[in-house]
């Protein structure tokens, strides 16, 4: 690709150790029929044969640029740094086992230039497993019926159980240098994607083309503990307690302040966060215990408060329930 041509999207790729799929991943985005479109890579200092087979890609299609980081910077990290060095107006990321089918990105470039006020646009994702064969499908839906953003946030936000597959979309970057992109906590893609409710509205078309792959070597299966999570996010154990939740709440409350609400929009996202700090108060509770238990048993300061772990049952549908309908 010409240096001085600007790519209408940028892709960005990136990976650690993905030697078994990476080859069939780059296949498939390298196929498409939207070709004007560049691919960076960034290799999070693998320590199997992901390099090579980079390398070899790169020289093959000047689209395709490759770059190795001295060390492992942690997953988040390393995501950003692919959006940092891209162009163009459009971005996506794209996991190393992932897969597209061949009019995905011609289909979601159309979304983006017909409706201005579209700004992530992402197709039906159908779920692949190691050997490519479907096992599902589902609907990675943001609520996109509202022109009210707080509406748009609630909807996003409060549902217990959510998958953040639309993270994958395509989304303009002039929308995306307004986010805090991923931090280095666990499910700060949640975040980033409540930040993006906030600042527009997204689609998801109903066509089939995206193919989310889960095997024994992905980044869930393969990190089962908090604190592997963790160190896979930020390339380093952790020190500290994991305040998961809290960490979170944060996130939330810190891209309502920053996207640039009105008074009024604002107090009810914090109204919303309320919503959500109550659906999740056994959680919230429970790490503000971690300095007081460790596996279950009182710690010295637990020991010295006298304090006993207690058991809630909480009807978590009903009080979903109840917080959606304000919404």
């Amino acid at each position: 690709m010409d240096a001085d041509h600007l790519p209408r999207v940028s892709i960005g790729l990136p990976v650690f150790n993905g030697e078994k799929y990476i080859a069939e991943t780059l296949d498939s985005i390298l196929t498409q029929s939207f070709r004007d479109f560049e691919l960076i890579i960034c290799d999070n200092a693998s320590t199997d044969d992901t390099g090579a087979i980079c390398q070899r890609y790169a020289e093959g299609d000047p689209r395709v640029r490759y770059h190795r980081q001295p060390r492992n910077l942690g997953a988040c990290a390393n995501y950003d740094m692919t959006f940092h060095m891209s162009r163009a107006p459009y971005f996506k990321w794209h996991a190393h086992d992932d897969l597209l089918d061949p009019e995905y990105l011609g289909r979601m470039v159309d979304v983006l230039d017909k409706d201005p006020t579209c700004i992530l646009a992402h197709s039906r994702t159908v779920r692949i497993n190691g050997q490519g064969a479907q096992t599902g499908c589902f609907m990675d839906q943001i609520n996109v019926d509202s022109d009210d953003p707080v509406r748009r946030f609630a909807r996003w936000v409060l549902p217990l159980a959510r998958n953040n597959v639309p993270i994958f979309g395509l989304i303009r970057r002039e929308v995306m240098e307004r986010t805090p992109l991923h931090g280095d906590f666990i499910a700060s893609d949640r975040v980033f994607l409540a930040a993006i409710t906030l600042l527009g509205r997204a689609r998801i078309v109903p066509e089939q083309l995206f193919f989310n792959r889960s095997h024994p070597q992905d980044s869930v299966r393969s990190n089962p503990t908090l604190v592997d999570q963790v160190t896979w996010n930020r390339g380093a154990r952790p020190t500290r307690p994991i305040l998961l939740n809290w960490r979170i709440l944060k996130g939330f409350r810190d891209v309502i302040r920053s996207v640039g609400l009105t008074r009024r929009q604002r107090s009810a996202a914090h109204r919303v966060l309320l919503n959500w700090m109550w659906l999740h108060r056994a959680e919230l509770m429970r790490e503000l215990m971690l300095p007081l238990y460790f596996n279950g048993r009182p710690t010295r300061l637990g020991r010295l408060l006298s304090v006993k772990p207690q058991r809630r049952r909480i009807a978590w549908r009903t009080d979903v329930t109840r917080a959606m309908r304000r919404f």
